[in-house]
């Protein structure tokens, strides 16, 4: 070790770094660099007169900031622990012991364990992982806990915990979704998701670090030359869903490991044979044999991500109307006339009621841009849907819900470019023209515009006018007015557009503005005073969900078969918002007459997917009232979709001042 680098290193450390380590763990630094050989952590553990225990959760916190100044520390399994003025090389093997593994971080620490349950096919004990990685024993409890929770799930391998030590067990099949879920977890983590911006390459590399460059690539060759041949058009993401399930599949296969035949409850009517074709080719370039059973599993997830070729199943038809027929009350347009969306779904239908029948899961890779976004229209697409689970025998889950929102919502910004707007100007042809000019230069360009006078009123045909721009006050049944002065100023702009996209495009709004502006007349008529409660003091998701559901159910506002319908539909994906509030609601079925629940906890807690919440909105909404969805979603929308709001109204308020925002007119 340099002295002189060491010298400046200490000096750094003491001027920047005091607010960060505690004097305990600088001391252990300073013992690191001054030791010229590994130590193993007893030694340490003795000099500095504390627990082995708490030298490895030092360790962690050493090794973050050590590595911040140019340093890394080195662990040799059965040796000891060293710092390093220069990183330590990797080699090439993967099973390298002398890799710096202290300088894994958690998430990496998890993907890493997972890695060594499947890829190793063995097992695991805290003692060896807690070795490997230089952690607490504590720490790898707590790892497999997180994964057990959080990773796995009923369509994977289950952890298996005994005197033995750690290890995965399960079906074939569940091996395989396992793999194919730690891909998707390993890229999540990596954050290299940008095969959908049009990057396949880093995408792939993930495949070939752990499956191998040929067999990724000839999977990859088979399956892109099989698409562009037999079908018109495949969404990205379904294709990297079919690629990881093939490389997959080819990669277990060719470790001896095949899938069970089972007789198929769900299959529809499929060209088997093309797909065999795909498994054919990757056996006869690879040399590897598939079973009946992997050659039924890859038909399976074919189907599911749409790499057939099919005909539209009349037998969907009739709920695609309704569910149209539902949008088109709630939202107050009319989608019977949009052909494209009829056939959008009509085609989606089959391949999603497959998926969700068999538990086939496809990742969204927009799910979260579509909740922050249009965290509206996706609520109110999940009341939609919902009414139809019993009659497909289906649950939606929140994927598949993020996708047939996409559908809706274009549907939606196909509209917004055909509306038509008035513009009335009783003060000549000359402000007319500057009026019309500047509202053209803020809404959509293929927006139909119409100028008139009062003295033009008579000839216009209001059932074909959308909105109405004024610069006098008139009054005009069942059409929005705005009324803007006669040279148009930026404020009037700006209502203007804040209008446009609140009525046409519910994507959600950004003004700082709306609280004051907004109306909460729904609230008003839906909230009851006994169900809003601030300064509670709930400790956990599950004791608060319990309290208020069973009150519910006590007051007659909903069955008995609620609570579950809202406990399945958080596990099918949390509704909570990046402000820290949430939204659960159940099946609409099960609710006798619509209530708004508001519940302000005294301190964060973990929602169902841990992210802190501390505001929560129960929404009961009864059949009857299914038409107010979006009105009363977008009352609640417009106090919690921004932070500094929800601080204002609910955080820094108390029940008094939040029944006078609502005009104190609740029951």
């Amino acid at each position: 070790m340099n002295y002189l680098r060491f010298e400046h290193f200490v000096v750094e450390l003491m001027e920047g770094v005091r607010m960060v380590l505690i004097d305990r763990q600088i001391s252990l630094m300073n013992m690191l660099i001054k030791e010229t050989d590994p130590k193993p952590v007893r030694y340490f553990a003795k000099r500095l007169n504390v627990s082995e225990r708490t030298i490895y959760s030092d360790l962690e916190k050493v090794a973050q900031v050590s590595q911040e100044y140019g340093f890394y520390i080195e662990k040799k399994q059965g040796v000891g622990i060293k710092i390093h003025s220069t990183p330590v090389k990797k080699e090439s093997n993967r099973e390298d012991k002398t890799v710096s593994n202290i300088n894994y971080g958690v998430k990496e620490r998890r993907v890493k364990i997972i890695e060594l349950l499947l890829f190793n096919s063995g097992k695991v004990t805290f003692q060896n992982l807690s070795d490997y990685f230089f952690v607490s024993k504590s720490s790898i409890h707590a790892d497999l806990l997180y994964i057990k929770e959080n990773f796995l799930n009923s369509t994977t391998v289950q952890l298996i915990s005994d005197m033995r030590g750690t290890r995965v067990d399960g079906s074939e099949e569940q091996f395989q979704n396992t793999f194919v879920l730690f891909n998707s977890f390993v890229d999540q983590i990596e954050k290299k998701n940008e095969m959908f911006l049009g990057n396949h390459q880093q995408k792939h590399s993930v495949f070939k670090r752990y499956y191998g460059e040929i067999l990724v690539q000839t999977c990859q060759k088979i399956l892109y030359d099989f698409v562009k041949v037999h079908l018109e058009e495949i969404s990205e993401s379904y294709l990297y869903n079919v690629l990881n399930r093939l490389i997959v599949l080819s990669y277990r296969s060719s470790k001896g490991h095949h899938i069970e035949e089972t007789e198929e409850i769900h299959s529809s009517k499929v060209l088997s044979h093309e797909k065999n074709e795909l498994l054919s080719q990757i056996s006869n370039s690879l040399g590897i044999k598939f079973s009946k059973g992997d050659i039924q599993y890859f038909n399976k997830h074919a189907e599911a991500n749409k790499i057939v070729k099919k005909e539209i199943e009349i037998k969907f038809l009739p709920v695609i109307e309704k569910a149209l027929t539902r949008l088109s009350e709630m939202l107050k347009i009319d989608f019977a006339a949009d052909n494209v969306l009829k056939n959008q779904l009509a085609k989606h239908f089959p391949p999603m009621v497959y998926r969700l029948k068999n538990n086939i899961i496809i990742e969204n890779p927009f799910l979260t841009q579509i909740k922050n976004e249009f965290g509206l229209m996706y609520d109110i697409t999940w009341f939609v849907m919902s009414s139809f689970e019993e009659e497909l025998g289906i649950h939606f889950t929140d994927k598949e819900i993020g996708f047939l929102m996409i559908y809706f919502q274009s549907a939606l910004d196909r509209m917004q470019i055909s509306k038509k707007v008035l513009i009335v100007c009783p003060t000549g042809i000359t402000t007319s023209g500057l009026l019309l000019n500047r509202v053209k230069k803020i809404l959509p360009p293929v927006n139909v515009f119409e100028v008139a006078s009062f003295d033009d009123m008579h000839k216009i045909n209001f059932n074909e006018i959308d909105f109405i721009i004024s610069t006098a006050h008139i009054k005009v049944k069942n059409i929005p007015t705005l009324i803007v002065s006669p040279l148009i100023n930026d404020d009037d702009m700006q209502n203007i557009l804040n209008f446009y996209n609140s009525t046409f495009v519910l994507k959600e709004k950004d003004s700082k503005e709306k609280l004051a502006n907004c109306s909460l007349m729904k609230l008003q008529k839906f909230t009851n005073e006994n169900y809003i409660e601030f300064d509670c003091q709930y400790n956990t998701f599950k004791e608060l969900i319990n309290d208020v559901t069973d009150r519910l159910y006590k007051d007659g506002y909903v069955d008995i078969e609620y609570k579950n319908s809202l406990i399945n539909r958080e596990k099918m994906g949390g509704t909570n918002l990046p402000t820290g509030v949430a939204v659960p609601h159940g099946n609409p079925q099960y609710v006798k007459k619509t209530v708004i629940a508001v519940i302000v906890n005294r301190k964060p807690i973990k929602w169902s997917d841990e992210q802190n919440v501390r505001v929560v909105f129960f929404v009961c909404i009864a059949k009857e009232d299914i038409k107010n969805v979006k009105e009363i979603l977008g009352e609640i929308y417009n106090l919690i979709d921004d932070r500094e709001i929800v601080d204002q109204v609910f955080l820094n308020s108390n029940k008094k001042q939040f029944i006078g925002l609502l005009g104190g007119c609740i029951s």
